[in-house]
């Protein structure tokens, strides 16, 4: 990230936090006011009351009405001061993450798997990883939808075009990407508050089954009021009132069980829906131009609803079925109404309209949150540029490639070619010159090119590829697996995936380092010989300079390149630079000198 854009961010912390703190001014004047209202009404309705009791009630009215609008403007405004203060905190994340601290960002460490083709070597996820780099989403589903893109981003490739258009368009939007982190972010949005909710969505609730249960629904609600309104006239003697409302209670009592089920669902899930909506609403609202973001806002709208409005329709059914926590409340309104029962009755009524459409609706809304992460990637790296296809199908070209999660002024960036499937490059060099974060560098470029983002390149064309690596074979305690067995089970894995025929672009870090010298050398010869006759595509690292001889047995299959470093006495530097040829020194046995292990 550049200074400028540092200095952006900075300054839009400041201006969010000078308007939330405006509105706390603002918070206070209304309560005050709220108490004036409170304490000065008390005195005016009882004044009133003493003048006349119509007057009274008029005044209680009236005073009550003013009480409730300050309430609201009270809501509204701290809602406001909320809002302002998250967008103050997003701003403030960024100048952060341009500082190279990403520690705020979900690492996405419950994504990775050891024995995936890539992720655990490329750092994909976890701790420092591209995912933590990358991510800036605020739900759930649009982590997973990230993270998804990233483990499998080839199935991506056929969309390449519309997806660089999308991810270019929502780079240019700041504050309405701001503002959509802003609704979402703190609201609690996770993957398992989302599932909780699709999996009760995607049961059936007893009342629905039974129609004698929807004619007691009306009736007797009927017959409570009728009643009530005649023991208010003097026209019914009161028992037969507490009669019916004592068999309302009776009836909600036998299904309390069921009730208190279907309400530990969805109690509290106001807020969360109403988050989801308002996420929704936000896409629903904003326009756009690019084909594939805008069939998304599209595919959010129904025939008969919208999803925003549908969401509004559930999140205030809960919010009247949350009245029953409310002691009193729910008495008197169960007595009555069968309050409980009838609010059932609509979210079963809900459930129906709109239960297949639902996931539908998490799904479109991950995936804009995951391309408002790319989007946000985008803008913060402007030098970074959006890849082409190779039109002469060479696998991968690049000028000036970097790795992107090393910073600017640190970074050395090299140009590098495969032109021709079919052709391995061997890169030898000397200990910590650089070769491990150069093939990381080929791999994350290929992972971000594939899913559509732009890539740390001056310049870059390639063909969308399946990625295979081993670079950090580990072993297993827990099933019984040594070191080398490991390395060996991660080669057979690519080679039988090249025999299979799969479209794959191989890079491997120093192959067979589980034995001796002597036997590391010959395996390693004949497992780059058996790759080669298979065809086989891509890039391996290594010590032994004795392999850049296989490009004299198979000429125009290798290329030799080399990582070099300069030795002057003691002192060693490093270029990182990417040259031809062959790398001559070695650098072990003065590394142990300076770092006072051997003398």
């Amino acid at each position: 990230m550049t200074a400028g854009k540092k200095a952006e961010y900075s300054n839009l912390a400041k201006t969010y936090r000078d308007h939330a703190e405006k509105e706390k001014r603002i918070l206070l004047v209304i309560s005050v006011f709220r108490f004036l209202t409170f304490a000065g009404g008390l005195i005016i309705v009882w004044l009133s009351f003493t003048l006349s009791k119509y007057y009274g009630f008029a005044v209680l009215l009236f005073v009550s009405g003013i009480f409730i609008y300050l309430l609201k403007i009270y809501s509204d405004h701290l809602a406001r001061q909320q809002y302002l203060s998250d967008l103050e905190l997003i701003n403030l994340n960024e100048v952060r993450a341009s500082e190279g601290d990403y520690s705020v960002f979900g690492d996405g460490s419950s994504f990775g798997l050891k024995s995936h083709d890539f992720s655990y070597d490329t750092d994909l996820f976890g701790q420092g990883s591209l995912f933590q780099f990358l991510n800036r989403t605020c739900t759930g589903y649009g982590s997973e939808v990230l993270a998804g893109w990233l483990a499998d981003p080839y199935i991506l490739a056929p969309f390449l075009k519309s997806r660089q258009q999308t991810i270019s368009e929502l780079a240019a939007k700041l504050t309405w990407r701001q503002s959509f982190l802003a609704t979402g972010i703190n609201k609690d949005l996770n993957s398992r508050n989302i599932k909780g909710l699709t999996k009760w969505l995607s049961e059936e609730t007893e009342i629905s089954s039974y129609g004698f249960k929807k004619v007691i629904l009306w009736i007797f609600p009927l017959l409570a009021c009728v009643s009530l309104l005649l023991t208010s006239i003097g026209s019914l003697h009161y028992s037969v009132f507490i009669l019916i409302f004592l068999v309302n209670l009776l009836i909600i009592l036998l299904n309390l069980k069921n009730t208190q089920s279907i309400h530990g669902e969805l109690s509290g899930r106001y807020n969360f829906l109403s988050s989801l909506g308002s996420l929704l609403e936000l896409i629903e609202n904003e326009q756009f131009e690019s084909p594939l973001i805008g069939k998304i806002k599209e595919d959010i709208k129904v025939s008969r609803l919208s999803a925003v409005r549908a969401l509004k329709q559930l999140s205030n059914i809960i919010r009247a079925f949350d009245s029953r926590l409310n002691l009193i409340v729910g008495f008197v309104l169960n007595g009555l109404l069968l309050w409980d029962l009838h609010c059932i009755r609509k979210i079963e009524s809900w459930k129906a309209d709109y239960r297949g459409h639902f996931p539908g609706w998490l799904d479109l809304l991950g995936q804009t949150d995951a391309f408002i992460s790319l989007g946000n990637y985008s803008y913060n790296n402007p030098e970074f540029v959006f890849p082409e296809l190779a039109d002469d199908k060479a696998p991968f070209r690049a000028k000036q490639l970097g790795h992107p999660l090393i910073a600017h002024d640190t970074r050395v960036c090299n140009d590098f070619s495969i032109p021709s499937k079919g052709r391995i490059c061997i890169i030898t060099g000397a200990n910590m010159a650089g070769k491990s974060t150069f093939l990381r560098s080929v791999a994350v470029n290929m992972i971000l090119a594939m899913a559509g983002a732009p890539v740390c390149a001056a310049e870059m064309k390639f063909m969308p590829v399946r990625l295979f690596t081993s670079m950090r074979t580990t072993d297993s305690l827990a099933s019984n697996e040594s070191y080398f067995y490991a390395e060996l089970k991660r080669l057979r894995q690519l080679e039988q995936k090249i025999l299979s025929g799969e479209d794959i672009l191989f890079i491997l870090d120093e192959i067979l380092k589980g034995t001796n010298s002597e036997d590391k050398n010959v395996g390693s010869r004949l497992f780059l010989n058996r790759i080669i006759s298979l065809g086989g595509t891509g890039l391996i690292a290594a010590h032994d300079t004795s392999l850049g001889s296989l490009e004299a047995e198979h000429p125009g299959v290798i290329i030799n390149k080399c990582i070099e470093i300069e030795i002057d006495g003691e002192i060693i530097r490093f270029d990182f630079k990417l040259r031809d040829g062959i790398a001559s020194k070695k650098n072990a046995v003065l590394l142990m000198k300076q770092m006072g292990i051997i003398p």
